[in-house]
């Protein structure tokens, strides 16, 4: 007799890349379920075997497979397409070179179904060992219960994997949860993280359906990778705050336990053989590690983690001291390839009543180490001697181009320099400011080590003499956070290099109608488009403080508005890292502290814009308070406002200041 479970309809979804050595099996595992309301879906992730050739054989023996056939766009994005294309009330995913391990596997899934539950997760059988848990067979919805569950579940990371778990696609359109292309390992934890904050039930079933292969050399975990810290650290964060939010100690230290164990994985693949990086260039990288993650005790999660925070502490203060100045000052990132050399780089210089300065500027970008270099001079209708020392440097050097218009603005001039360009890469110079000679040399070096689509540098004034020879790479996540964190420079481009390709595909240019903080709208732009960014901490742009910026103009509308234009920016952002909801946060606090005691004397003609300034001070100030990664500055000043209130606290400040 037919029954309400079968009409429950299945989506199974296959992701393939070069797995014909276990396609046949794996598919053959489904197809051969006795529970038959299934759709199938196979997507070749352009295999280079003969992967494809083998399912569309198979498909045409079952009506039930549905194929699709893509370039190599990676797992996250096969089974996002995969999401799409499923119509089942249910959704499995199944790895291509792993199979189910019982052809009733997914009758026995139906009898949880019945229990109408938000997930349903079942064992798996790693080649030598099973997951088998001493948990009762049932439904978990109590939230002691469950968060007893879910810490089981995390410690051992059986929470990891999409394989052996079965989603309700009702939740997942929802709320519109997918795998995040930029991350290339965790991104399977992140899914189910998403998914799981929308999970008032979870059904353990006791039986083994799903044979996971380890031995497969493509896979990421089997190889060295280059983001691997990165992409682990934003997964971490993402899980911390998610735990945090249930309220739960043991559920919080055993995210410290997981953090650690990435930790010594990051760092263990330092050593391996496939590691692309320079033996002198591993350190530096051990060093953010352990500056990034200080040292915890994790108690409660049983002596195993007990004893590897343990590991990790002793580790920390052995290497804290011995690898700073020695490792991290070395000139290891100065050499330059061949092939580098080769690559035109595109140098846009603005002009606008800068003749006191310009022959600097220009002299020090002609004088680069780096030859191959187009100079765009744009004269923006300079009413100053400008337009003709530019003409001069076209005689003096072949290399340089010069643009001259009507004045518009600094946008538009970059954009018109943007458009006449041809390099490769490029970047932004400010005509009052210069650069140290290998500024470009080390910029293109870093770009193409390690293949980025922006690298950033910091400014300085020509007085200050720091110089701290050190390149990191961060995640997109990483980026924004610190960008909001304002660690991280951005406001003048003449600190970064972008591929132009990534400009110009893409379209970004800078806004005409923001007067203020269109730097900040055209760099967000780029880096919301890339994976990573490359961070330079040599000291190579010698900027020249300009009482013509935004910084010492009187208020105006564009001023009072720049605070609501990065809000739209940030929410944006916190929709897709939701993580970075604390480092917008902690922006909007900054940006508005700023405007409102610069605006504290006329606030009478900007009530509405200043009463939203308020506004935000109040919202923020405790969670910035006791933001550790907010700057001290910040969190000072949000100390007063809590203790003073807005009115007062803002004279505080100003007194202060």
């Amino acid at each position: 007799m037919k029954t309400v479970i079968d009409d429950v309809r299945f989506s199974v979804i296959i992701p393939i890349y070069n797995a014909q050595k276990y396609l046949d099996e794996c598919i053959i595992s489904v197809i051969n379920q006795t529970y038959k309301n299934l759709e199938i879906i196979l997507i070749n992730d352009g295999s280079k075997d003969d992967s494809l050739d083998i399912i569309k054989k198979i498909a045409e023996e079952d009506g039930r497979i549905i194929i699709a056939d893509q370039n190599n766009s990676g797992v996250s994005a096969t089974r996002n397409l995969g999401l799409t294309m499923a119509s089942g009330e249910y959704i499995i995913f199944i790895d291509s070179d792993d199979y189910l391990m019982d052809n009733k596997a997914i009758e026995k899934i139906c009898v949880a179904i019945e229990k109408n539950c938000d997930l349903i997760m079942f064992n798996i059988f790693y080649e030598n060992k099973t997951t088998a848990y001493p948990l009762l067979e049932k439904s978990y919805s109590d939230k002691k219960e469950l968060d007893d569950f879910l810490f089981r579940m995390i410690k051992d990371e059986h929470i990891n994997s999409p394989c052996n778990k079965v989603y309700s696609r009702k939740i997942i359109n929802e709320h519109n949860i997918q795998f995040d292309n930029n991350v290339k390992i965790g991104e399977d934890l992140l899914f189910n993280i998403e998914y799981l904050k929308h999970c008032k039930s979870i059904y353990y079933l006791k039986d083994t359906l799903y044979f996971y292969r380890k031995s497969n050399n493509n896979s990421v975990t089997s190889t060295y990778m280059k983001n691997k810290y990165t992409d682990l650290m934003m997964v971490n964060d993402t899980m911390y705050l998610w735990l945090k939010a249930r309220e739960d100690d043991r559920l919080i230290n055993i995210s410290h336990y997981i953090r650690i164990k990435n930790i010594l994985s990051c760092i263990k693949d330092l050593m391996r053989k496939d590691c692309q990086l320079e033996r002198l260039d591993t350190y530096p990288q051990i060093q953010r590690f352990i500056n990034d993650n200080p040292p915890i005790i994790v108690r409660g999660c049983g002596i195993r983690s007990y004893l590897l925070s343990l590991a990790y502490t002793f580790i920390t203060s052995i290497t804290s001291n011995k690898f700073n100045k020695r490792h991290i000052n070395n000139n290891s990132y100065c050499t330059i390839s061949q092939e580098a050399h080769e690559i035109l780089v595109s140098v846009i210089v603005p002009v606008y009543g800068v003749e006191k300065y310009l022959r600097k500027c220009v002299d020090s970008i002609i004088n680069q180490t780096y030859n191959n270099i187009e100079i765009i001079l744009v004269d923006d209708g300079s009413p100053d001697n400008c337009p003709i020392i530019c003409d001069e440097y076209v005689k003096k050097d072949k290399r340089v181009n010069v643009f001259h218009k009507h004045n518009e603005g600094v946008s538009i001039t970059k954009n018109l320099g943007i458009k006449n360009a041809t390099g490769k890469f490029i970047t932004f110079i400010d005509a009052d400011d210069y650069i140290r000679e290998d500024f470009i040399e080390n910029l293109v070096n870093d770009m193409t080590k390690y293949n980025t689509l922006i690298t950033t540098t910091t400014k300085m004034h020509p007085i200050d003499e720091d110089n701290i020879e050190n390149v990191e790479v961060h995640s997109q996540y990483k980026a924004f956070e610190r960008l909001f964190y304002d660690v991280l420079e951005k406001s003048e481009n003449g600190v970064q290099m972008f591929d132009r390709q990534l400009l110009v595909e893409n379209k970004i240019l800078f806004d005409p109608e923001k007067k203020v903080g269109e730097d900040f709208d055209f760099f967000a732009q780029a880096l919301v488009r890339c994976d990573k960014v490359a961070v330079d901490y040599r000291k190579m742009y010698y900027y020249r403080p300009n009482p013509t910026s935004t910084m010492h103009q009187k208020i105006n509308e564009g001023l009072m508005k720049s605070v609501t234009n990065f809000s739209s920016i940030g929410e944006e952002l916190v929709k897709k890292h939701p993580g970075l909801q604390k480092a917008v946060d902690v922006k909007k606090f900054s940006d508005s502290v700023s405007l409102a005691m610069r605006s504290y004397d006329v606030r009478g003609e900007w009530r509405s814009e200043f009463k939203n300034l308020g506004y935000n001070i109040r919202s923020f100030k405790w969670r910035v308070l006791f933001d550790g990664k907010a700057r001290k500055k910040a969190r000072a000043a949000a100390f007063v406002y809590c203790i003073f209130g807005n009115h007062i606290g803002t004279i505080t400040l100003r007194r202060i200041k």
